[in-house]
């Protein structure tokens, strides 16, 4: 075998090393639950809802948050914002919750329903 063919099958080789990482399928997951819980008006007259997050299993969470939409119909109405435990950590088997503002409001009567949306987490 020609110096030539030597490096071509060298290159072949070190290349399809190259690729071949660890087959780990185990990426970071949890399993968490969302549910309403409070309706109420703050001080200044905006309407809120109390987002809950139940943390049930997996990696430890952090930095979680949900944006909140009042809808009236299919017309979003105005948002909220709920930001759990501070940004903190969140282990397994835990909970938080958080206040969702609704800051262009002045009456839960001016939306039918709620639902979250983008809800985001970063893993421990």
């Amino acid at each position: 075998m020609n110096i030539r063919n030597k490096l071509l099958l060298l290159l072949v080789v070190l290349t399809s090393l190259i690729g071949c990482g660890s087959d780990d399928s185990s990426e970071p997951n949890a399993n968490v639950e969302f549910s309403f819980g409070e309706f109420g008006m703050k001080s200044f007259g905006a309407p809120f809802v109390v987002l809950h997050i139940n943390h049930t299993g997996g990696n430890d969470i952090y930095n979680a948050s949900c944006d909140v939409r009042a809808m009236q119909g299919s017309t979003i109405v105005d948002t909220g914002f709920a930001y759990f435990a501070d940004g903190g950590t969140i282990k397994s088997g835990e909970s938080a919750h958080d206040e969702a503002i609704f800051f262009n409001l002045s009456a839960h009567t001016q939306y039918e329903t709620v639902e979250t949306s983008e809800c985001t987490w970063l893993y421990r």
